[in-house]
């Protein structure tokens, strides 16, 4: 999501001051030559606004959920990163618990509350993106052909991951691939 420039191509990042989400989202957006800003969202609508920041590496609901469409113009809509959400507790303070604390756990959490939680979310990425498109923001969405190019600029960082992982024992190249059927299961 930007303010003054469209985002078609992975020149067009280029020396733009972009929010980043996460450590691997820097990596992507150094890749592509843009400067990544990192900062909690509560910060993103304010440095927009001001030109502190040119744009945000955000998710469609960070329009609505943080009325980030008041400020953007501009919307490229690539799928190029996911950012898992998840949730850990101590075993040792989780075994603490009363079988019926326990219980309530159990019956908030896993796959059905997941599905649930990711149809709010999708919810509102709908909302922010009328809303957005309503204050007379631009969208484009990366077509199968375009994102040829986009992935080409952003091989290095799947390598680098693929790599990483391999040093560390794990089946990188494979969970890469998985995770590429997985995303397009999803689709």
């Amino acid at each position: 999501m930007t303010k003054t420039k469209r985002i078609k191509s992975p020149e067009d990042v280029k020396g733009l001051r972009i929010r980043s989400p996460s450590p691997l989202a820097n990596e992507i957006l150094e890749a592509l030559g843009a400067v990544p800003v990192s900062m909690p969202m509560g910060d993103v609508y304010e440095s927009m606004e001001r030109g502190v920041i040119d744009g945000a590496m955000i998710p469609l609901e960070a329009l609505y959920n943080y009325n980030l469409h008041e400020v953007t113009n501009y919307i490229t809509i690539g799928n190029f990163s996911t950012t898992p959400f998840f949730a850990v507790m101590n075993k040792h303070k989780y075994n603490q618990f009363s079988k019926s604390e326990k219980s309530m756990i159990h019956e908030s959490t896993g796959l059905e509350a997941a599905i649930k939680s990711g149809e709010v979310f999708d919810q509102d990425g709908r909302k922010g993106r009328n809303l957005a498109e309503e204050n007379g923001a631009k969208v484009y969405e990366v077509d199968k052909i375009q994102i040829g190019e986009w992935n080409a600029a952003l091989k290095p960082v799947f390598e680098t991951w693929i790599e990483e992982m391999e040093k560390e024992g794990y089946p990188g190249r494979e969970i890469y691939h998985r995770a590429l059927e997985l995303k397009e299961e999803l689709r």
